[in-house]
């Protein structure tokens, strides 16, 4: 469903597919990316990042991700135990949230 479009403002940025077919059931005339999908391609994304596996600790969905044409672009910073994350499509915050990997929280 996303395909990257390289790195933006020291992001990570990439396009939804418009032609998906989870758009012909979420929602017809208006689609929407799936929360669940969404956290797949942060963590998925992440993990490549740092080379390390990751894993939720919280996320705040703030506004639709939706396949409109303009990509989304994923920011991280460092934090306390992991990492914070921004997904932005637009100039707009579409997600927020944290993550931490296996070495972080106790599981590796």
């Amino acid at each position: 469903m996303f395909q990257s479009a390289g790195t933006e403002n020291s992001g990570s940025a990439m396009r939804i597919r418009e032609d998906h077919p989870v758009f012909e059931m979420h929602f017809p005339g208006f689609p929407v990316v799936p929360g669940s999908m969404t956290v797949a391609m942060v963590l998925q994304r992440i993990g490549q990042m740092v080379g390390a596996r990751v894993h939720l600790v919280s996320a705040s969905f703030l506004a639709p991700v939706r396949p409109n044409g303009e990509p989304v672009t994923l920011k991280t910073s460092a934090s306390a135990g992991g990492l914070r994350f921004r997904l932005m499509q637009g100039a707009h915050t579409v997600c927020r949230g944290a993550v931490c990997t296996d070495a972080g929280n106790g599981h590796g």
